[in-house]
């Protein structure tokens, strides 16, 4: 069942007033402290950027179609609305489409028309239901897992219905929820849990504060296997490490060079490989517009603009980071986001296993790119109404189409 359509203008109020945030919480007396955190985890940057350029050889162009197979808008055609924002969403194997709302504490099933075919979840923190969706990930064939702020591993089918929930201990991931989670098709997660008290004290400094991160099987079994990773800066147009996991290791992204490091799932090092766009520098005009996107989620307008005051004294960062997310497609591919939020085009590299340039993609449209698989792109954009969308684009190898 859909919202109702008295909901519709309410939706999208919600939606254009937290597009800078990515959808993150706010309390009013924290507005200064959130806006600056917000920059850590999203490095929100400004539109108009030209197109991102990789830092080494991308090889050979993949091709990607330039119309979306499904088009999913968070406002139906009747004026419903699907969903009031996207913190992530996946692909099923029969092309269905998982999108999670943090809003509504559901998970909702789109067939490949994108029409809303099954929903999973009430809020709640009973079994069986939701806190605020944090992330959401195809782990093991069709079987699609969530995280919630109420620290529920659940797992639902491929119809929606509930196959377990685990009720992780808060020690499992350090007592802090992890800020990036990542999973394979053998069901094993990997998280990231920033250690917040190492954080710069300063909101001038470039360091990175320390994080950890740990793996852990599909019922919550697990430790953490790092201890001290790169894990954010505290800045306005900070950046963020990056993590992804395939059949037998996983990938960190400290976003510190334009390297990704290479990790056996038991922590052993395997090495690194270089994955990335050139840092572009970042504009005077750049820097304040992405500073108006980050206290846009102050509601008092006094407090937003000494917060917008305050941001804009602090000297801006000299480049772009080399990346912005990172996927791993099987056992033998890595693909990295290297547009920056604003891009007008979205950009893709790829490295194979034997770390040697796998290629490249390309998509004429700004794309947050939310789950990539051998032949698809999935990802969230927002349409000149201001209504957000979910878009899949099929993707063919090159030199094979």
């Amino acid at each position: 069942m859909l919202f109702g359509s008295g909901a519709v203008g309410a939706g999208l109020r919600i939606r254009r007033c937290l597009r800078g945030s990515g959808g993150a919480a706010t309390h009013r007396r924290y507005a200064l402290r959130v806006a600056l955190t917000l920059a850590a985890a999203l490095g929100v940057a400004a539109c108009g950027h030209s197109p991102a350029k990789s830092a080494s050889s991308a090889g050979p162009a993949w091709v990607v179609d330039s119309v979306p197979v499904t088009d999913i808008a968070g406002t139906m055609p009747s004026g419903d609305v699907a969903f009031l924002s996207v913190v992530g969403a996946v692909r099923l194997s029969n092309g269905e489409i998982v999108i999670a709302d943090p809003y509504d504490s559901k998970v909702r099933f789109f067939d490949a028309a994108g029409q809303q075919i099954h929903v999973y979840g009430r809020a709640g923190k009973g079994p069986g239901e939701l806190g605020r969706v944090r992330w959401i990930g195809r782990c093991g064939g069709d079987t699609v897992y969530t995280w919630d702020d109420q620290f529920h591993l659940t797992v639902v089918d491929s119809s929606g219905v509930l196959v377990r929930q685990v009720p992780l201990p808060a020690e499992s991931t350090g007592g802090t929820l992890p800020a990036l989670l990542a999973c394979n098709s053998e069901s094993t997660l990997a998280f990231l849990d920033p250690d917040y008290s190492t954080m710069p004290a300063s909101v001038r400094s470039e360091a990175f504060g320390k994080g950890a991160v740990g793996v852990m099987d599909q019922h919550g079994r697990g430790a953490r296997i790092l201890d001290t990773v790169p894990a954010a800066q505290m800045r306005p147009f900070a950046r963020f490490a990056q993590l992804a996991v395939s059949t037998d290791r996983f990938f960190l992204g400290p976003e510190d060079s334009a390297r990704v490091l290479w990790y056996a799932l038991e922590g052993q090092t395997r090495g690194s490989v270089p994955l990335g766009g050139v840092g572009r520098p970042v504009t005077n005009r750049e820097y304040e517009a992405a500073i108006q996107q980050q206290v846009a989620v102050i509601p008092n307008a006094q407090q937003r603009e000494t917060a917008m005051k305050q941001m804009l004294r602090i000297p801006k960062p000299e480049t772009l980071a080399p990346y912005f997310a990172l996927f791993a497609v099987g056992h033998d591919t890595l693909w990295a986001q290297i547009s920056a939020p604003g891009d007008s085009v979205t950009v893709l590299d790829a490295v194979g296993p034997d770390g040697k340039p796998a290629g490249e993609a390309r998509i004429p449209r700004e794309l947050r790119v939310l789950d990539m698989g051998r032949d698809y792109i999935l990802g969230e954009y927002d349409a000149p109404d201001g209504d957000e969308h979910v878009a899949l684009y099929r993707m063919h190898p090159p030199a094979t189409r």
